[in-house]
Order: structure tokens, then sequence, then C-alpha cells
């Protein structure tokens, strides 16, 4: 299945817009794998434009679990565009390079971190 909607960026192959949403409103998922561009303890769970984060958000919304993949350099960056605060993930997947205190704030907050 597809979602429909307009592919607004070619570089990361996103559907957004009301068709998206749309589509996502009735769809139930065990799982959902987010890839963004910033990820901030305090700030949340970011991407670059507004209409991929309300995709996002509209997918996560209706998962059993959230699973955010970013590599390290993305930690304590923030991006314009709010999908979720860090407390809506249940799984970081991520490298070897993220700091030892990031990993432990993470897990203190009761999130899964996977390095990989």
């Amino acid at each position: 299945m597809i979602t429909g909607g307009t592919l607004a960026w070619a570089w990361t192959f996103a559907l957004a817009g009301q068709a998206a949403l749309n589509f996502l409103r009735d769809v139930y998922m065990d799982k959902v794998f987010l890839g963004v561009t910033g990820v901030d303890l305090e700030r949340g769970v970011t991407t670059l434009e507004s209409e991929e984060a309300a995709v996002s958000l509209a997918m996560l919304r209706n998962a059993k679990r959230v699973i955010v993949v970013a590599d390290s350099q993305k930690f304590g960056h923030v991006s314009p565009a709010l999908i979720c605060p860090i407390s809506a993930i249940h799984t970081l997947v991520t490298d070897t390079d993220l700091p030892r205190e990031t990993h432990d704030q993470l897990l203190a907050r009761g999130i899964e971190v996977i390095l990989a």
C-alpha cells in the first residue's frame, strides 16, 4: 500500500499532504520506523519540513511501537519541524558514536537504545 499525496521532497521520497493524512487516519501499525534530521532530549524529534512532520506524527499516533533511526550526529540538532517529544518514542537505533551520557539519558527516560 502507498499513502498517496504529493511527492514534496524528491531527496527524501516523502509523500505528504492531505491525501497522505487521510489515508493514515485509518491505518494501524505494529511498528513505525522514522528517519529524522534532529533528536534533542528537550526539544524532541524533528525534521526539515512541517508537512513531512505531520505525516510522521499521523503514523506514530496509530502505531504500537515507534522506532527512530538517526545517526549520532543528529543528536543535539533541532530541525524546524517538530514530529514528537522524545517521550513518544520507544526505541532509538543509532551508531556507536553516540555519547555515553546521551545513551544513559535515553535509557533513564525508558527508551531502548540499539547501537548498530
